[in-house]
């Protein structure tokens, strides 16, 4: 992928109005968005691996096919179909926002941590949901390569394992950026400064690694 514009100040928040049902099928298989000009008009569809093979592979060479805009899978069995709809609507928000080349892949999203390896890499994506009269923070996990993921972010991935481990922190820094309530703190004003024209992604954290690493140290499980 391209590297994207830093992101602006306004945050996409997604709603119940997002989660559209998805065909039925089993819950172990890959679920696929094809674009407005594609053979089924930007509906969903459900494609199978055929075998408990490699989920992530799999979804990206479909994510390479001409007209799929996005790929949403299960990396475990037993998941229900339902669960592949945040995830699913999240990819079409990245192909939206993101300048895809023709020989890119479309982006492919799953909701629980996926097992990669090789030179596949997965970015934690924070986002901001609508449950009624709250916000929640959740965390939708991209699949990619670690090519496409150097070219999004415009240089080298940090210590992707330490802020796999501070997720909480990250999401409890995003709820009190919202309520005006960040640490009083030297670490905590500078991220203040930083928000003051963006919002708090995984992007925004990969790209001030130190900052972060240093507001989610103390972090103990329950409060910053």
């Amino acid at each position: 992928m391209t590297t994207a514009p830093t992101s602006s100040v306004t945050e996409r928040l997604f709603t119940l109005g997002d989660l559209h049902p998805v065909p039925p099928g089993p819950a172990r298989g890959l679920l696929v968005a094809t674009t407005p000009t594609g053979p089924r008009r930007g509906g969903p569809e459900i494609w199978h691996t055929g075998g408990p093979g490699d989920l992530a592979t799999a979804a990206l060479a479909l994510a390479s096919r001409r007209h799929v805009a996005a790929v949403a899978f299960h990396p475990h069995p037993g998941g229900h179909p339902a669960a592949l709809r945040l995830p699913l609507r999240f990819a079409l928000h990245l192909a939206a926002v993101r300048d895809l080349l023709p020989d890119q892949h479309a982006p492919v999203t799953v909701a629980e941590r996926p097992p990669v390896g090789g030179d596949l890499v997965r970015v934690p994506h924070l986002l901001a949901f609508r449950w009624f009269h709250q916000v929640l923070d959740l965390v939708v996990w991209e699949v990619v390569t670690r090519t496409g993921a150097q070219g999004w972010l415009g240089g080298p991935l940090p210590d992707q394992a330490l802020f796999e481990r501070r997720l909480p922190a990250l999401l409890t820094l995003r709820r009190r950026s919202r309520q005006r309530a960040l640490p009083d703190s030297r670490a905590g004003r500078r991220l203040e400064a930083l928000l003051a024209d963006r919002y708090l992604s995984i992007r925004l954290v990969y790209e001030h690694p130190d900052l972060f690493a240093d507001l989610t140290a103390d972090w103990n499980g329950a409060k910053l």
